[in-house]
């Protein structure tokens, strides 16, 4: 005798009436409908949590797809100790962290501030080389001024005191 076919859409309603404690055992086992459910069930709220931490709605729905296959990959390892959604909620924030921390350390040009970049070029006061030369002692009596002989030496720059911060710059 053939069992009677459940129609897909009645399975599928069936499922999505059904809590995560009993959805998480028929995911373990690969139901497809079941992992179905607890995505469609979960989705939204995995959305916004990576949003808030991203900011930009397609690198958010990349996030969350990448924490759904860390979870489903390791879906033996829940415990059930927390809620099925705390859990990949969790993960769905390691993840979008973990990719603000690999682009922290990089700037694109475009980001860059031109005001920044004006007081940066402020900060650095350059001026051609003073037309007197620059008298260094040329022995160690000579700085104690028992010699007279000085050594004349051209500097291609001068050392100048900083307008913003007073420190001396080339």
């Amino acid at each position: 005798m053939a069992a009677i076919p459940v129609p897909a859409e009645r399975h599928r309603q069936q499922m999505s009436m059904l809590s995560d404690a009993d959805l998480v055992p028929l995911a373990k086992m690969g139901d497809e409908p079941a992992i179905r459910a607890i995505v469609q069930r979960h989705n939204q709220r995995l959305f916004r949590a990576a949003r808030a931490i991203i900011r930009n709605d397609a690198e958010a729905e990349d996030v969350v797809q990448a924490a759904y296959v860390k979870a489903f990959t390791n879906l033996a390892t829940f415990r059930g100790d927390a809620q099925l959604s705390t859990w990949l909620t969790r993960i769905t924030l390691n993840e979008a962290l973990g990719r603000v921390r690999a682009r922290k350390n990089t700037t694109e040009l475009g980001e860059i501030d031109m005001q920044t970049m004006r007081r940066v070029a402020k900060c650095y006061n350059f001026r051609p080389p003073c037309p007197q030369p620059i008298r260094k002692p040329s022995s160690p009596g000579a700085r104690r001024g028992n010699s007279s002989k000085m050594r004349s030496t051209n500097s291609p720059m001068t050392f100048v005191p900083c307008s913003c911060c007073g420190m001396s710059r080339a």
